[in-house]
């Protein structure tokens, strides 16, 4: 394996750069949720030479204003287009915040999409992001709401990004769930995959994956998967293939905090 480092830093402090990452072909998003002035955040575009493995900063990209304490880049997704949605933090009224850059090949510029959709919650958490391979499709959540979580799901429509007309929640819940903590959505957006990785199953097995397929623009609840054994946080990452056959799911420790795994599954 060659080696290229990229080494950033700023005049406000520990920016926290790479603590997100995604890649599309060529082209890098490093997050950086306490750049800015004030941690308003940024994610940075670099492109990878594929001769010389040479990285070269394209674009740093940052809330329009300042918001402090806004974490633009805490999560990021990208599509194989290269176009990609970050989450932020919920501020003030705790609504959804979000943005999709949606990348133009031939000015070889971003499309920016401020994603802002109000909630019935006034809590104040990071939201999380999904975005298809091809770039039309897109997904944020919010994992605290009413110790529950819920998602909301965005499609692109003559151009135009459309926020969906259902919330998704999974529901029922019996208690803490932190559903959308997870997500993950196939190539053409057709599979949506959403980890509930605190859902109380029976005893020491804990988590929920809950798999939606999309008709036209709406998505409905087609099954949900359990751990096998005593499983902690099952459904903490996911990872879907592009034809949405193939989902892996991580599960970070088991009940006696000895071991950890994953699993993966096939729709036959």
């Amino acid at each position: 394996w060659g080696q290229t480092q990229i080494i950033y830093g700023n005049t406000f402090g520990n920016p926290k750069f790479g603590d997100t990452l995604a890649i599309s072909t060529n082209r890098i998003n490093v997050g950086a949720f306490l750049d800015d002035y004030e941690n308003a955040g940024a994610n940075h575009i670099f492109t990878i030479n594929p001769t010389t493995f040479i990285a070269t900063q394209e674009d740093k990209l940052v809330f329009n204003t300042v918001v402090s304490n806004g974490n633009q880049g805490h999560y990021v997704s990208v599509a194989t287009a290269g176009s990609f949605i970050v989450g932020s933090k919920s501020i003030n009224s705790g609504a959804y915040v979000g943005f999709i850059y949606d990348y133009n090949s031939s000015t070889q510029t971003y499309i920016k999409t401020n994603v802002i959709i109000s909630s019935s919650s006034l809590s104040s958490t990071y939201c999380y992001v999904a975005i298809s391979g091809d770039g039309n499709f897109a997904a944020i959540s919010k994992p605290n709401v009413d110790n529950i979580g819920e998602v909301r799901t965005l499609s692109k429509q003559n151009g135009s990004w459309v926020v969906g007309a259902t919330t998704l929640n999974g529901s029922p819940f019996t208690g803490l769930a932190f559903f959308g903590r997870s997500m993950a959505l196939d190539g053409t957006g057709a599979v949506l995959a959403i980890g509930g990785s605190q859902y109380p199953n029976s005893g020491d097995n804990n988590g929920r994956v809950y798999v939606y397929t999309r008709s036209g623009y709406t998505y409905s609840l087609a099954t949900y998967l359990t751990p096998i054994g005593t499983i902690n946080a099952f459904g903490s990452a996911l990872a879907i293939s592009n034809d949405g056959t193939v989902l892996c799911v991580g599960s970070p420790s088991t009940a006696d905090q000895t071991s950890a795994n994953f699993t993966i599954y096939r729709n036959s």
